[in-house]
């Protein structure tokens, strides 16, 4: 498989990088540092060279008779609308890698039903939606999420930045809990 550092992932497929400021967990984010550390502006979306990396999980995860899974866009957000553009590649690629589990999380769960493919009935199956939720006024992103049609729904409580005991878990398949990992 595909090195990545994120431990409960195979690999990391970022179609396009950049991204803008949306809540409190935006807050020491991750992706800008490492963007910005490389001379590029975080707050221009920019298509990148990895498009043909999906093709290479995918036959890899085949010979193994299992499922890759992969994060996309731990630099950007998958339905950030300065993707708009070239998001209906990004889903036929997907489309196409049936061997991956592909995990797009988004803090912009408002605009998934606009952005999703028409042929996406109840779901791929290799298509896990997820949202950010570490702070109580993010709560609402769950239950935009829960209501989207998909085969599993994830959350990133990352960073975590306060208490979220009472957050409703209905119909969440799947929990990453962590802290602040980017500069304040």
């Amino acid at each position: 498989m595909i090195d990545t550092k994120i431990s409960w992932a195979h690999a990391t497929w970022n179609p396009w990088r950049g991204c803008h400021y949306v809540s409190d967990e935006c807050a020491g984010c991750y992706a800008k540092a490492i963007v910005t550390s490389k001379g590029r502006k975080f707050n221009i979306l920019s298509l990148t060279q990895t498009w043909k990396m999906p093709y290479i999980l995918d036959p890899a995860a085949k010979s193994q008779n299992r499922q890759a899974i992969c994060f996309v866009c731990s630099l950007s957000d998958f339905f950030h609308n300065d993707a708009d553009n070239w998001r209906a590649d990004a889903w036929r690629i997907i489309r196409e890698c049936s061997f991956v589990n592909f995990m797009l999380l988004t803090k912009r769960p408002e605009r998934i039903i606009d952005c999703l493919p028409d042929d996406w009935g109840p779901g791929y199956q290799n298509a896990w939606l997820g949202t950010t939720c570490g702070v109580r006024s993010s709560y609402q992103r769950v239950d935009t999420l829960r209501s989207i049609p998909c085969a599993l729904r994830f959350l990133s409580v990352e960073p975590l930045l306060e208490s979220v005991a009472e957050l409703d878990l209905t119909g969440i398949g799947w929990v990453a809990v962590g802290g602040m990992s980017g500069p304040l």
